[in-house]
C-alpha cells in the first residue's frame, strides 16, 4: 500500500496538469536501481510490485511509459536474458479486442439492364451470395 500512496502523492501535481491541459504525456525512465554490490536487492516482490503498480497506474490514466534499463544498476535484462521477473510485471496483458459489429445488409442490386442474357446477372448473384456468406462467418 505504501507504493500506491507514494505514487499517488508524488505524481498528483503532474496528473492535475495532465488532465487540465489535455496535453499527451509519456512517463519515461523510471525504475529501481542498486549499485553493483546490492543488485540482488532488486529481486524482491516489493520491486516487482513497484514496476507492476507504476506501469498500471499511468496506463490507466492513458499514459505510455518507458522503464529505464541500463543493463546495469537498473537492469530489466542482461543481453537477451530477463532478470528478476521484472519485465513480466511491466508488460501488461492486452485485453481481447471487441468483436466487430455485424455488417449492415447490402441494398438489393439494381435491376439489370436488358442485355438479352441473364448470365452476367447470375454471376453477380453468385458472387454476392459468396461475399455475404463470407461476411456472416465473421459475425
Amino acid at each position: 500500500m505504501a507504493i500506491q500512496n507514494h505514487t499517488h502523492v508524488a505524481h498528483r501535481e503532474f496528473l492535475d496538469w495532465y488532465f487540465a491541459t489535455q496535453i499527451p504525456a509519456h512517463v519515461g525512465e523510471y525504475g529501481v536501481g542498486r549499485k553493483d554490490d546490492f543488485t540482488a536487492e532488486r529481486d524482491t516482490d516489493l520491486v516487482r510490485e513497484y514496476y507492476r503498480f507504476t506501469t498500471n497506474f499511468f496506463a490507466l490514466h492513458g499514459m505510455p511509459t518507458t522503464v529505464w534499463d541500463d543493463q546495469g544498476w537498473f537492469a530489466i535484462s542482461h543481453g537477451t536474458e530477463l532478470v528478476y521477473g521484472l519485465a513480466e510485471n511491466i508488460v501488461l496483458p492486452r485485453p481481447a479486442p471487441a468483436p466487430a459489429p455485424a455488417p449492415e445488409p447490402s441494398p438489393p442490386p439494381a435491376p439489370p439492364v436488358d442485355s438479352g442474357s441473364s448470365r452476367p446477372l447470375a454471376v453477380c448473384m453468385l458472387l454476392a451470395s459468396a461475399f455475404l456468406s463470407m461476411l456472416s462467418s465473421f459475425a
